[in-house]
C-alpha cells in the first residue's frame, strides 16, 4: 500500500494549537523543507504535508519523515528534552508513528527547534537519539513504555530519532525563506518578469491554505489527502511554467492601456484596476479551482464571438456581462481573469 494511503487510514488531528508566531514559523519551516528539496533534484517525486497528526511530514520515495517544530528563546538543554514535561512530551510523541505505521515506512523522526541543544557544555545542531548517553536515553525510554503500556522499545526508532537545529532564525525566518525563493528563481526562472515577491505570495497563500484544513473527514485515502493537505513538486513546476510563460510577459502595460483607452474609467478605477489584476496573475500562477474555472467560461464566450469590436474594452465587457456566472463576481477581478483569458486565448496558448 502506498505509504500515503496508510497515513489516510490513520486518520488525523491538528498537531497543536495554532499559535501565530509558532504556527507561522513551523509554515515557513515546510517552505524550507519544500525549497531545499527542489533544490536539490527539480525532478524528484516528493511532496510535503501540513499538520495531518505532526507538524510536517516530507513523503519521498515512498517514505515518510515526520518533523515537529518548537520555538524558542533559550537554549535547549538535553535535560530539558528529556526530563521537562513538554520537551520530554515531544519525543515521546515521535514514537506513535513507529506503531501506527511499519517502521520501514519511515525514513527519520525529527524534534525540529530553532535553538541549538546545549550537550554537556557543547552546542550542537544535531544530536541523535542512539547517541545519547545510557542514562538519558533509558529515561526516554522507560517514558515511551510507560505512555504506549509497551514492555519492550522498537530498536528503529533509536536508529532514526533525532533533535535537530532549523536553520530559520525566529527573528527573520521570513526574510531567510524570500532568499530561499530568489535561489530558485535565479536557477529555474531567471528571465521571468515576475521576482521573488510573487512567487512567495504564491507559496506561502497555497501553504496557508493547506495547513488551514482541518475537515478531515474528507480525507479518505492517499489521494485526498495530498489534495487538501498537501504540497507536491508539480505545484512549484506549475508556477515556474507560468512565469516564464510568453502570454505573461506584456501583460501588465496592455491591461493598463486598455483601461486607459476605454474612456470611460477614472484613475481612482484604473489604480483600483491594477491592484485587482495583481492579484489575479498571483492566483493564475498558483491556478486555484475558481480562477480556472472562470477562466475557462471566459475563453468558451470568447469562441462563440466571431470578431472583436473595434474597443476592446467594450469587448470584454460584453463577455463578462453576457453570464450570470461573472455578473455576481467582483467587477474589478471579473475584468481582471477576461483580459488574462483574452491574451492567452488571443496568442494560442494553454493555461
Amino acid at each position: 500500500m502506498d505509504i500515503l494511503d496508510k497515513m489516510a487510514q490513520r486518520g488525523g488531528e491538528p498537531s497543536g494549537a495554532r499559535q501565530s508566531k509558532r504556527t507561522d514559523y513551523q509554515l515557513h519551516y515546510a517552505m524550507y523543507l519544500y525549497l531545499d528539496e527542489y533544490l536539490k533534484d527539480e525532478n524528484s517525486d516528493f511532496r510535503v504535508i501540513l499538520d495531518f497528526d505532526d507538524d510536517i511530514s516530507l513523503i519521498k520515495n515512498n517514505k515518510v519523515s515526520f518533523y515537529q517544530v518548537k520555538t524558542s528563546d533559550i537554549l535547549a538543554t538535553l535535560s530539558d528534552i528529556l526530563l521537562s514535561g513538554t520537551h520530554s512530551d515531544y519525543l515521546v510523541n515521535l514514537y506513535k508513528h513507529i506503531q501506527e505505521l511499519d517502521a520501514k515506512d519511515i525514513e527519520q523522526l525529527y524534534l525540529v527547534s530553532n535553538v541549538k541543544f546545549s550537550v554537556s557544555g557543547k552546542l550542537l545542531k544535531e544530536v541523535a537519539l542512539k547517541d545519547f548517553s545510557e542514562k538519558p536515553r533509558t529515561a526516554i525510554l522507560d517514558k515511551i513504555k510507560e505512555r504506549f503500556k509497551v514492555p519492550d522499545i522498537d530498536t528503529s526508532f533509536l536508529a532514526i530519532t533525532s533533535c535537530i537545529t532549523s536553520d530559520l532564525p525566529l527573528d527573520s525566518f521570513t526574510t531567510h525563506i524570500k532568499g530561499k525563493v530568489q535561489d530558485v528563481i535565479d536557477a529555474k526562472a531567471k528571465d521571468s518578469k515576475y521576482g521573488q515577491g510573487s512567487l512567495y505570495d504564491c507559496l506561502k497563500t497555497y501553504f496557508d491554505k493547506q495547513n488551514n484544513f482541518d475537515d478531515f473527514s474528507k480525507v479518505k485515502n492517499g489521494k485526498t489527502l495530498s489534495n487538501f493537505k498537501g504540497i507536491d513538486t508539480d505545484f512549484l513546476q506549475r508556477i515556474i511554467r507560468a512565469m516564464k510563460s510568453k502570454a505573461y510577459e506584456n501583460i501588465d502595460a496592455n491591461y493598463k492601456k486598455m483601461l486607459e483607452d476605454s474612456g470611460t474609467l477614472i484613475p481612482s478605477q484604473i489604480r483600483q484596476a491594477a491592484i485587482s489584476f495583481a492579484n489575479v496573475q498571483r492566483r493564475f500562477l498558483i491556478k486555484d479551482d475558481e480562477t480556472l474555472r472562470l477562466y475557462k467560461r471566459a475563453q468558451t464566450i470568447m469562441e462563440s464571438h466571431k470578431k472583436v469590436v473595434s474597443n476592446k474594452f467594450e469587448f470584454l465587457e460584453q463577455i463578462r456581462t453576457s453570464t450570470k456566472l461573472f455578473s455576481s463576481k467582483d467587477v474589478y477581478e471579473t475584468r481582471a481573469i477576461i483580459f488574462v483569458a483574452y491574451e492567452v486565448y488571443s496568442k494560442g496558448d494553454i493555461i
